[in-house]
């Protein structure tokens, strides 16, 4: 989604509002959409050919249960503050190439592209560990029973004897 804003650069203070819903799918590696993404926001000139972007994310992914491995629905709902500054004004603000390289973004055309911070800020907002319950007691490391569904025939797990030591350290601890 390209946003046209040639008459912002000219307007201090002037506002575009956009809303779109994005039915393209992104790659967000193990995580899949699950609902198109709805993106609402605007772009607003906030003086000095400086542009502000305010956006909203919204959207449902799918992703593996991190104990069980089952498929979890997960919603986002994120807030997306950038700011945009043309290529050719660089030199007025920026003076140094490093100088506020990491809060400002730099376009060369007069559209802004959303598609790939709409991208970026899905893929960071992914929760890094999803449960699909609180207690979920995951899978069975011997044998791969999802212990959710039923108790597993494996045998109990025999002490590595290289820890053994610390087993016969905390019975005495206890005593």
């Amino acid at each position: 989604m390209k946003i046209n804003i040639a008459r912002l650069r000219k307007e201090p203070g002037a506002r575009e509002d956009f809303a779109f819903i994005w039915e393209e799918r992104f790659d967000l590696g193990e995580a899949s959409l699950t609902k198109p993404v709805q993106v609402q926001g605007y772009v607003v000139n906030t003086g000095g050919n400086i542009l502000s972007l305010f956006m909203r994310i919204s959207t449902e992914v799918a992703l593996a249960c991190s104990r069980c491995l089952d498929r979890v629905i997960v919603p986002l709902d994120l807030t997306v503050t950038d700011q945009y500054c043309h290529e050719e004004d660089r030199p007025k603000f920026f003076a140094d190439e490093e100088e506020d390289a990491a809060t400002v973004f730099f376009f060369k055309e007069d559209s802004l592209d959303l598609q790939q911070a709409i991208q970026e800020n899905l893929l960071l907002g992914l929760p890094m560990r999803v449960l699909c319950t609180p207690d979920c007691p995951g899978i069975c490391p011997s044998c791969g029973q999802n212990l959710k569904e039923g108790s597993c025939n494996c045998r109990k797990r025999e002490i590595d004897p290289r820890l053994e030591v610390l087993t016969e350290w905390k019975k005495k601890m206890k005593s």
